[in-house]
């Protein structure tokens, strides 16, 4: 999970970053400026799948041997 918030702060700084450079009506500074506002509902919701992903195979493995012990 702490890859996947180094993973949005990088892609967040290095957006906006880009978007310093170009000049303020730039079309790609402005879709990079709007990437980067939707940078931290990405990230959340890959944790959400993550966090689904492992508590869900432990909750079938939990289940497995509870059930063929």
């Amino acid at each position: 999970m702490a890859a996947l918030i180094a993973v949005g702060v990088t892609l967040i700084v290095l957006s906006l970053g880009v978007a310093a450079v170009l000049p303020r009506g730039h079309r790609a500074a402005d879709r990079l400026r709007a990437f980067a506002a939707q940078v931290p509902s990405f990230v959340l919701g890959g944790i959400a799948h993550v966090n689904f992903l492992i508590f869900g195979g432990i909750a079938v493995v939990v289940l497995f041997v509870v059930l063929f012990s």
